[in-house]
C-alpha cells in the first residue's frame, strides 16, 4: 500500500479519503466513519492503522470481508471485522 487513507463498506464498496484538515484524522472523524468508538489495529508493521468500531459485532453484526482479509495477520484466524473500516497510512494519525 503507499500513503493513502480509504474506507471498506462492509458492503464492499471501497472509497478514497483525506482528512479534512488535509494533514490527519480527528478523533470525530474516526468516529464518524466507523460509527461509534474507535479500536486500531496495527498493519503492516505499523505502517498503516485499521480504524474499527469497537462494538461493531455488536451494532452491525455483517462480515466486512475486504477488511477482514487486509487484517488477517494482525487478527485471529477465527475473528472478523464487522461494519465499516478505515485503512490509514500512520502519517494520517496524530
Amino acid at each position: 500500500m503507499k500513503k493513502e487513507a480509504f474506507i471498506l463498506y462492509w458492503t464492499g464498496e471501497k472509497k478514497d479519503i483525506l482528512p479534512k484538515s488535509g494533514k490527519t484524522f480527528s478523533l470525530e472523524e474516526l468516529q464518524e466513519f466507523v460509527g461509534g468508538y474507535i479500536e486500531m489495529l496495527y498493519l503492516e508493521e505499523g505502517k498503516y492503522i485499521m480504524v474499527v468500531n469497537e462494538e461493531g459485532k455488536y451494532m452491525t453484526p455483517q462480515k466486512n470481508e475486504q477488511a477482514t482479509r487486509i487484517a488477517s495477520g494482525t487478527i485471529d484466524p477465527e475473528d472478523y471485522i464487522a461494519g465499516n473500516a478505515l485503512v490509514v497510512h500512520k502519517s494520517f494519525i496524530d
